[in-house]
């Protein structure tokens, strides 16, 4: 085939090599991230599709929310204290950052995660691995605590827990997060981890006996 006079000059050979990566580049951006959830599928009022409790009484405390087009899953919890919980295909290699939104509305009075009697955390997002042979689990634990510096990490069992939030100055508008998954539980388990089974979100307010509202949106895991 023969190019037009017109096309040769519009597209000489240095400027092919300009154009044809920038062809690729939506095809490059899309490689480099994948979301794992942003509710979107959801219908508002209703409970998130492909979500569960760990028990079945903490249905009602999960519930998808719109506002100006925009869904998303609010965590609104008296007195208790039940993991939300979703299946996930997420290739930790490949994807080893996890970022999201969240934006807390109350906090638990007094809530610090180390005092047993204040144990309580309006908002925390965790990767977990569940390994059926060997009937173990393991956590990374990503909080928003009202009382301890940000920086804090410690062991409780089965999790490690960091500690990406502190205090009520953000309180009521959507912060954006963003964690390296894999370099924190490299560091902190000491192991090279399988893929993550799970993305787990917890509000509660057990131990304070009080209220704690969280919002949740826009879970995405993405390259370095």
């Amino acid at each position: 085939m023969t190019r037009s006079p017109l096309f040769s000059r519009c597209l000489s050979p240095w400027a092919w090599t300009l154009l044809i990566p920038l062809l690729f580049l939506p095809l490059f951006s899309q490689e480099q991230q994948k979301v794992l959830e942003d509710f979107s599928s959801s219908k508002a009022g209703s409970s998130p599709n492909g979500w569960s409790p760990r028990d079945d009484r903490g249905a009602p405390y999960y519930k998808v929310l719109e506002k100006d087009g925009n869904r998303y899953m609010r965590a609104n919890v008296v007195s208790d204290s039940v993991p939300f919980y979703k299946k996930v295909k997420w290739e930790i290699q490949k994807y080893p950052r996890l970022s999201w939104r969240w934006r807390i509305i109350k906090f638990p009075p007094l809530g610090n995660e180390q005092i047993p009697e204040q144990n309580d955390t309006a908002g925390a997002v965790y990767a977990t691995w569940i390994n059926i042979w060997k009937m173990e689990a393991k956590s990374v634990k990503y909080i928003w605590s009202l009382t301890l510096p940000k920086g804090t990490e410690f062991k409780k069992k089965t999790t490690w827990f960091i500690v990406v939030r502190s205090g009520k100055k953000e309180a009521g508008i959507w912060v954006p997060e963003s964690v390296d998954v894999l370099a924190d539980y490299k560091r902190l388990w000491g192991d090279d981890p399988k893929n993550p089974n799970l993305l787990v979100v917890l509000s509660d307010s057990n131990a304070t006996k009080s209220r704690v509202i969280c919002d949740y949106d826009d879970f995405v895991v993405s390259s370095r």
